[in-house]
C-alpha cells in the first residue's frame, strides 16, 4: 500500500487463498509510561511469525494469511503525545505549558480520527472481498476502525475482550481515543450486542459500575472470579467456557490485548497485571467457540512490545488466532 492510501498489494495467489487478511498498525502513542514502544510490534511480529511453521494438526495450513502496508503513520505527532503524557503526568501541570499542551492535545486527537478512519477503510475494502479483517498493533485505539467496519456487514455481534483492563474510560479531557477508552467507543455501535471481558483484573470504579449496570450487555469474567471459581468452589475453565457459550452471539469478534496474560508471558508490556491467564487457557477458550460453531468474524492483536520475548508470544498468539479465524468458516 501506497504512504497515502490504502490499496491492496498482495500476490494474486495470497489475495486468492487467503482467509485472514491483517493490517500492521503502527501506532502507540496514548499509554501511560510512554515509550512507543508497541507501535513497532507489529512488524516484529509480522517477522517472527514468518519464520514459523505454519501448519497446525488440528486445522492444517489455515493459519496462512495475506498482509497489506499500514495505512497510518504518526510519527510526526509522537513527540507532542509525550509532552503532554509528561505534563498531565508529572503532578504538577504548570499552567505556562497549558495553551501548548491543549494544542499538542488537539494534533493527537486530529491523527487518531485519521487513523480510527484509515483503519475502517482497509478494514472495509477487506470484507468486500469476503475476506476476514485483523489489526495487528500498536496500542488497542487501533482496534476501533475494524470494529466500526464490521457494523456495515453484521446486524449484531459479540465483542470477546481478553484484556487485563476493561478500556472503558470516557475520553473526558484526554486523548479521545486511547488504549483505555477502546471500549467505550466500541459499546456505541448498536450492532456490538454483548461484551465479554475475560481475565480483567486492573480497572476504575467507574468502569465497574458501568460494566455493572449494564449486565444484559456486559459480561465480566474477572481474574479473581476465575481463580475464586477454581481453586475455592472447584469450578474448572470448562465451567467459565460453557457460560460463555450459552450467552455469545454466533458472529464474534475477538479483541486480544497481550496484558491478558500473566507478566511472565509478555514481560515488557506495559501495562501487565499480575494474575492473567496462560496462554493455552486462553486458546482452550477461542478453539471452544469454534467447536461450537461460532464464527470469527475478525480480531486485533495489540499491546505487544518489541522485546524478543514478548514478540515471540505475539507472533504465537497470531498463528493460533489467524488459524481459528480460518476453520471458524469451514
Amino acid at each position: 500500500m501506497g504512504k497515502n492510501g490504502f490499496a491492496l498489494e498482495m500476490k494474486s495467489q495470497e489475495l486468492e487463498t487467503a482467509k485472514v487478511v491483517a493490517i500492521p498498525v503502527p501506532w502507540g502513542m496514548t499509554g501511560y509510561g510512554f515509550d512507543g514502544s508497541d507501535k513497532n510490534a507489529a512488524v516484529s511480529i509480522l517477522e517472527a511469525f514468518s519464520n514459523f511453521n505454519a501448519y497446525d494438526p488440528r486445522f492444517g495450513d489455515e493459519a496462512d494469511f495475506a498482509l497489506i502496508d499500514s495505512p497510518v503513520s504518526g510519527e510526526h505527532v509522537y513527540g507532542k503525545a509525550e509532552a503532554y503524557l509528561n505534563w498531565t503526568g508529572n503532578g504538577r501541570n504548570p499552567d505556562s505549558l497549558k495553551v501548548e499542551m491543549m494544542k499538542h492535545l488537539e494534533d493527537v486527537d486530529i491523527q487518531s480520527h485519521k487513523m480510527v478512519k484509515s483503519v475502517r477503510k482497509a478494514s472495509t475494502e477487506i470484507l468486500a472481498l469476503e475476506k476476514i479483517p485483523c489489526v495487528i498493533g500498536g496500542d488497542h485505539s487501533t482496534a476501533l476502525g475494524l470494529m466500526q467496519a464490521l457494523t456495515a456487514k453484521y446486524q449484531e455481534f459479540s465483542i470477546l475482550q481478553l484484556d487485563a483492563h476493561m478500556d472503558l474510560k470516557d475520553p473526558g479531557l484526554n486523548f479521545e481515543f486511547s488504549h483505555s477508552s477502546v471500549m467505550h467507543h466500541a459499546a456505541k455501535l448498536e450492532q456490538a450486542k454483548k461484551f465479554f471481558q475475560v481475565g480483567v483484573r486492573d480497572f476504575s470504579k467507574e468502569e465497574y459500575a458501568r460494566a455493572s449496570k449494564e449486565r444484559k450487555r456486559f459480561f465480566m469474567y474477572t481474574a479473581r472470579s476465575i481463580s475464586r471459581g477454581i481453586y475455592g468452589s472447584g469450578n474448572d475453565w470448562m465451567e467459565v467456557v460453557e457460560q460463555i457459550l450459552r450467552k455469545i452471539d454466533e458472529c464474534v469478534y475477538i479483541s486480544f490485548d497481550i496484558d491478558v496474560l500473566e507478566p511472565y508471558l509478555c514481560p515488557n508490556a506495559a501495562r501487565q497485571v499480575p494474575g492473567g491467564l496462560n496462554f493455552e487457557q486462553v486458546f482452550f477458550l477461542i478453539e471452544a467457540l469454534v467447536e461450537y460453531g461460532i464464527k470469527i468474524i475478525g480480531f486485533d492483536l495489540s499491546e505487544v512490545a518489541t522485546e524478543p520475548a514478548d514478540v515471540l508470544v505475539g507472533a504465537r498468539a497470531l498463528q493460533r488466532l489467524s488459524a481459528n479465524t480460518s476453520y471458524s468458516w469451514h
